[in-house]
């Protein structure tokens, strides 16, 4: 940056109070004595042209810390409710009855209700219709399949404060499927066989930023 060291800068924030974590934006990977200085500073770095999925993984990467201890206080309060406490009303799409049963009963046994419909289209009609705090669709669909249903959920919302949270379920761990979910702001995704520890981590996990980012709209 003109007039500044990015490194300098950096050192005197991660000084300050209030644990705040730094990412760096750079045009092309560090040298090695400036990577480690990075790493002595505990700056994470991430390559322009800046890319959304890369974002999203630099700020969900195992090393990230909190923004501030506040902010960690909040998420884990808010994961720990909405996990155990808070009862959330769910729609699951999904076209595979066998998996139909096995995420209902996951979701039910943390206390959860769930609403079933058969594919995006049929989901879209039902958000018309009723209330629900979350989404969980299949990746894959017959009619209407949850990048699409995702996309018009998003349009729907334009001009107004809400936003419904929405979880992907997919059966590839591999970044297109992770790249394509996070175009069509889909604010989390869960890799197939749907095991209730990963299921149940997301579902907390974005129901926490939700309650951050619209307290009002997502608290009951």
């Amino acid at each position: 940056m003109q007039g500044f060291d990015s490194l300098q800068l950096a050192e005197l924030i991660s000084a300050s109070p209030g644990g705040i974590q730094i990412i760096a934006m750079i045009h092309s990977p560090l040298d090695g004595e400036r990577a480690k200085e990075c790493k002595r500073l505990g700056i994470r770095t991430i390559l322009k042209p800046l890319r959304r999925l890369s974002l999203w993984e630099v700020l969900h990467s195992q090393n990230a810390g909190p923004l501030t201890t506040s902010s960690t206080a909040a998420s884990s309060a808010a994961i720990s409710n909405t996990a155990g406490a808070s009862k959330l009303r769910i729609l699951l799409a999904e076209d595979n009855t066998v998996n139909q049963h096995l995420i209902t009963r996951i979701l039910e046994k943390m206390g959860h209700t769930v609403v079933v419909t058969n594919d995006g289209a049929a989901a879209l009609t039902m958000l018309s219709q009723q209330q629900f705090d979350l989404v969980a669709m299949d990746m894959q669909m017959p009619v209407m399949d949850e990048l699409e249903a995702t996309q018009k959920i998003r349009l729907s919302e334009l001009g107004t404060a809400r936003h419904m949270p929405i979880i992907a379920i997919t059966a590839n761990a591999f970044d297109d499927d992770r790249r394509k979910c996070f175009e069509a702001v889909t604010d989390g995704y869960v890799v197939k066989p749907v095991s209730a520890k990963a299921i149940g981590d997301e579902v907390g996990r974005v129901m926490a930023v939700c309650i951050q980012k619209q307290p009002e709209a997502v608290q009951k």
